[in-house]
């Protein structure tokens, strides 16, 4: 399947058999809460799997099974605007009718929620400007983004090499950091109801509802976890009162780690 000629849509990158089936499931729910969006993927191997969700699939030359393989698709963009996400993100509110104020951003995104995590820490960088998470990041594309996604690859090379930094977004950090100098790049911080990170407390600002969850979660608790959510915007909702309403329900947080997205 030749690439969508479509404006916008959305991105998954998927190197590895489980990782390409993980990205299927994640098409299946994106599309069932907005329709209309188109949804390519780049990966490794066709393999035994229904594609059928995909509008579009390219195969990533020469994959390291690492989230290197992410940045250097991110090289080649099939859409003019385009929404990464990472295999266990989704949408659940309908995202399209947006398009057109987010990408008047070059780049735009949501901090992470471990601000500075172990690792790899530029120390020319200010506390106040945090990590992203990059398993949602609206994209524009542009030469300025092409610079910067070349520039994030050479970077993560370069720390994966010296330090033996897995992670990407510390090397995304430093270039977004250096990007703020170049005036013809506008950075857009996203509120956290676009990256939801389910295995990290979160609370749903009253008076939007969330529209990307990020974070695997069995499947029969989704529809009730995206009700919770979105039924009704004009309240808060937070982990905390899902777990009291639901205390049986299996999606876990994870807090000790060594390093945290």
């Amino acid at each position: 399947m030749n690439p969508t000629n479509s404006a916008f849509g959305v991105l998954y990158v998927a190197t590895g058999k489980s990782y390409v089936s993980e990205a299927i499931s994640s098409a299946q729910t994106s599309k069932l809460y907005d329709p209309s969006i188109a949804i390519h993927l780049c990966c490794d191997s066709i393999y035994d799997l229904d594609l059928s969700c995909f509008n579009s699939i390219s195969i990533l030359d020469s994959p390291s099974y690492s989230y290197r393989d992410k940045v250097a698709a991110l090289l080649s963009p099939p859409f003019e605007k385009t929404l990464f996400l990472d295999t266990d993100a989704f949408i659940i509110s309908p995202i399209s009718h947006l398009q057109s104020s987010i990408f008047n951003f070059d780049l735009s995104a949501c901090f992470a929620p471990c601000r500075i995590p172990a690792g790899f820490n530029d120390a020319t960088i200010p506390n106040f400007f945090p990590e992203y998470n990059s398993g949602v990041l609206f994209l524009r594309n542009s030469e300025t983004i092409s610079s910067l996604i070349s520039d994030w690859l050479d970077l993560y090379d370069r720390l994966f090499v010296e330090y033996d930094q897995h992670w990407d977004q510390a090397s995304l950090r430093t270039v977004l950091w250096n990007y703020t100098n170049n005036p013809s790049f506008s950075l857009l911080t996203l509120p956290p109801e676009f990256n939801v990170r389910l295995t990290k407390p979160w609370i749903i600002g009253r008076g939007i509802p969330a529209y990307i969850l990020h974070g695997r979660l069995p499947p029969r608790e989704l529809p009730i976890l995206a009700d919770y959510m979105n039924s009704d915007i004009d309240c808060f909702r937070t982990c905390n009162d899902w777990y009291a309403k639901y205390p049986d329900s299996l999606i876990k947080m994870r807090f000790a780690r060594p390093s945290c997205l």
